[in-house]
C-alpha cells in the first residue's frame, strides 16, 4: 500500500510539472502562432491573441486598446478563433521535416465569403509545405480557387 501511495504521489508531482511547463512555455507559443493565423483568417481584424492559465482566449481587435474575452465576441468571431487555434496546433505539433496532411471537412462552412477567401489563401500557403485536403458540400470554395487561378 505504501509503494502505491508513493507511486501515485510521484505521478501527481510529474503531472503538476508537465502542467506548469505547458502553461509557461507551450501556451504562449501557441497564442503567438494562433494570433498570426487569426489575423490572416480575418483579414487583419484581430492583431493579438493571448491565452490565460485556463487556456481561455482573449483577442485584440485592430485599433482597440483592450483585449476581449472570446466569450464576449460576436457570434462570428469564435468561428475564426477556433480554426486558428487548431491550425496553429497542427503547425506546432505535426510539422517538422515531413509534416502530415491536414484534413478539413466543411471547416469554412460558417465563414462569410470574405473570410472564406482569407482562409483559402492561408491554406494555399500552407499547402506549399504540407498536403491540405479540404472537403466541402458547397461550391463557393471551388469557385474562389478557380477565380484565383485565372488571375
Amino acid at each position: 500500500m505504501e509503494f502505491e501511495l508513493e507511486a501515485l504521489t510521484a505521478a501527481l508531482d510529474e503531472l503538476a510539472l508537465a502542467d506548469e511547463e505547458m502553461r509557461s512555455e507551450f501556451s504562449p507559443a501557441l497564442a503567438k502562432s494562433a494570433a498570426s493565423v487569426l489575423s490572416r483568417l480575418t483579414g487583419g481584424a484581430y492583431t493579438e491573441l493571448t491565452l490565460d492559465r485556463e487556456l481561455n482566449a482573449f483577442v485584440r481587435c485592430a485599433g482597440e486598446p483592450v483585449l476581449h474575452e472570446s466569450a464576449f465576441l460576436s457570434r462570428g468571431q469564435p468561428i475564426q478563433l477556433y480554426p486558428a487555434l487548431r491550425l496553429a496546433l497542427c503547425d506546432m505539433l505535426l510539422g517538422g521535416e515531413d509534416p502530415c496532411p491536414i484534413v478539413l471537412d466543411d471547416a469554412l462552412i460558417s465563414f462569410d465569403d470574405a473570410r472564406m477567401g482569407y482562409a483559402l489563401d492561408y491554406l494555399a500557403e500552407m499547402a506549399q509545405h504540407r498536403q491540405i485536403l479540404l472537403f466541402s458540400c458547397h461550391s463557393r470554395e471551388k469557385r474562389y480557387i478557380q477565380a484565383k487561378n485565372e488571375d
